[in-house]
């Protein structure tokens, strides 16, 4: 992803550069009178909502649930590694449970979306986790019928996201990388 100078935001009361993934640009062009902003001919800053993240620690991790703003894949994985975290590995049943609990604490349910660092994107069908590199091991929470690869375009399902799905509740998906979805970041103390 590249970051544009067009793009800048304040986020609480420090300044970060952010793709435009939450503000779209000729929006703050119009409120800049109401807004701080720099007259520079390609930079505008505009104050931002105050940052929704939801916290989870289980064991030595700390997952940092976004619900602010809808990405693909690797537009998660870029904002995570900007904010000095990596897209959540999910590798056992509890850190699994206390990620959904406060998922489904916070209101999500039915046809949320939650990307995770999960893929298949090097060999078709050998699912790594790329925030710690390591391949899933027997520890797994596949939606039923999971993962099927469905192809469109000749593009595969590569990603691993959490999907509330009905009677399952959140379980593992995987999706087309450029769907746009919140995310879950985690870091590691």
């Amino acid at each position: 992803m590249i970051f544009s100078k067009r793009n800048l935001f304040v986020i609480t009361l420090t300044a970060f550069v952010v793709s435009d993934m939450t503000t779209n640009a000729d929006t703050v062009e119009k409120t800049a009178e109401s807004s701080t902003y720099n007259n520079s001919e390609h930079s505008i800053l505009a104050v931002m909502p105050t940052t929704r993240w939801i916290v989870k620690q289980s064991g030595s991790k700390y997952f940092y649930i976004g619900t602010f703003f809808k990405a693909d894949w690797y537009q998660s994985m870029t904002f995570c590694s900007y904010h000095g975290m990596r897209l959540a590995s999910i590798t056992t049943e509890q850190e699994h449970k206390d990620v959904v609990t406060q998922l489904e604490d916070f209101g999500y349910g039915k046809d949320s979306h939650f990307w995770t660092s999960g893929n298949d994107l090097s060999v078709e069908g050998t699912f790594v986790w790329s925030g710690n590199g390591q391949n899933f091991g027997r520890f797994t929470k596949w939606l039923e019928g999971e993962p099927n690869n469905t192809k469109v375009n000749d593009k595969d399902e590569d990603c691993v996201e959490y999907w509330y799905k009905g009677e399952e509740g959140f379980k593992w998906n995987d999706q087309f990388c450029t769907n746009q979805a919140n995310f879950i970041c985690e870091l590691v103390y």
